[in-house]
């Protein structure tokens, strides 16, 4: 089978997933292989949608931010360098800069390692002559004396090149441990949801005398699962709030196809649908 046809199957078993009770008694006599493949496929497009909408754009736009803030609030030839544990530089001692709720003052003329009482009352970064310090918004404070920091040296010129040269490799490795991190978050939800419904509509397909096993509501949890997430995901792009929403969408797709099983029993010999041909 080509990747085209696959992929036509595979979209074709999410839209059919979210209302077709008839897919459902194919899905039920089927291997729990191919519905775990499936939801496998679903959770990594899921994924790469999210990394590609959300995540890639973040990145390029933080790039930009860091590009344009050497640009805007440094002078060409501006230098800073590290040295013997010390902290010196070119601009003019109390240079200030400000990101939004964050302060960063540079005065090298202030020495020691007690923090700034001008600063005292603000949130960010103070660079000192000896240390530099930093007041969290919560008022907790951290004092990093340069004499346990290596000795460095940098220019204006030097930080811009450094952010145009590792620009794309620090993107890509950026979006792949996005990806990975994703979708082994994503796909550990969505198996805890699956086997903790399955095993619930095990229990009502015992007290109904319904004939599915545990393996089966897997089976039939993997595809179920799909409407549910997808409107966690539009809810979450809306900034739409409703709790247990999708829980109850879920719930309702167990309980519909346990219905519809014991009106029609699913019969052994009906042809599951497999992604893996």
């Amino acid at each position: 089978m080509t990747f085209k046809k696959r992929m036509i199957n595979f979209l074709e078993s999410v839209l059919r997933s979210c209302y077709d009770l008839e897919f459902y008694r194919r899905v039920r006599v089927g291997t729990v292989g191919a519905a775990l493949r499936y939801a496998v496929v679903f959770c990594l497009l899921l994924t790469l949608i999210f990394v590609l909408t959300v995540v890639l754009p973040g990145v390029l736009q933080l790039s930009r931010l860091v590009n344009d803030g050497l640009s805007d609030k440094l002078l060409p030839g501006s230098s800073f360098e590290i040295s013997q544990g010390q902290f010196n530089t070119n601009l003019l001692p109390g240079t200030e800069f400000n990101f939004g709720d964050l302060d960063l003052v540079v005065d090298p003329t202030v020495e020691g390692n007690e923090f700034p009482l001008a600063f005292s009352d603000r949130t960010g970064v103070f660079f000192g002559h000896d240390s530099v310090f930093v007041q969290r918004s919560d008022g907790q404070r951290e004092i990093t004396p340069f004499s346990d920091l290596p000795d460095l040296s940098v220019t204006r010129e030097e930080m811009q090149n450094i952010v145009f040269t590792w620009k794309w490799p620090v993107v890509a490795i950026i979006l792949v441990l996005a990806t990975i991190f994703r979708f082994l978050f994503s796909f550990l939800i969505l198996m805890v949801d699956v086997v903790v419904i399955s095993l619930l509509a095990l229990l009502f397909s015992r007290i109904f005398h319904l004939k599915l096993t545990f393996v089966q509501w897997l089976s039939v949890g993997f595809y179920a699962i799909t409407l549910p997430t997808l409107i966690d995901h539009v809810f979450g792009v809306f900034l739409f709030g409703m709790p247990f929403a999708s829980t109850v969408v879920f719930l309702m797709f167990m309980l519909a196809v346990a219905l519809d099983e014991r009106a029609r029993p699913a019969i052994s010999n009906q042809t599951s649908l497999d992604l893996s041909h």
